[in-house]
């Protein structure tokens, strides 16, 4: 179902980190983020497949079930799928939660995937 976004996404959140010279709790934290980031990011991706318009999401709608792919529509039903990007959204944010005030944009990048309608 991931398709690739998570470990790409944790990869350049970790090489962030590791290019700003961090430690490695830090790097482990932001790995997490990103793993969580990627996650929800497709299963929301996947929600949008369905509930989405054409205009919405810029590719026909319903596409990946025409198709017989696996999402996590298929697996766990709207409802699922929805609670399952918000607790990948909670997931992520607990991740950099030691970085307190430092970590608002990654916040709210989390904030923004799960809400997305595009």
């Amino acid at each position: 179902m991931s398709r690739g976004f998570s470990p790409t996404i944790a990869a350049t959140c970790r090489l962030g980190g590791f290019a700003a010279g961090a430690d490695a709790g830090v790097l482990d934290a932001l790995e997490r983020y990103g793993l969580a980031l990627g996650k929800m990011y497709q299963a929301k991706d996947d929600i949008l497949d369905v509930t989405g318009t054409a205009k919405q999401i810029g590719k026909t709608p319903g596409k990946d079930k025409q198709a017989g792919k696996l999402t996590f529509v298929a697996v766990h039903g709207l409802e699922g799928a929805d609670a399952i990007v918000h607790r990948l959204g909670a997931d992520a944010k607990e991740a950099i939660l030691p970085f307190g005030k430092e970590a608002l944009y990654l916040r709210l990048m989390a904030d923004a995937l799960m809400e997305r309608q595009s």
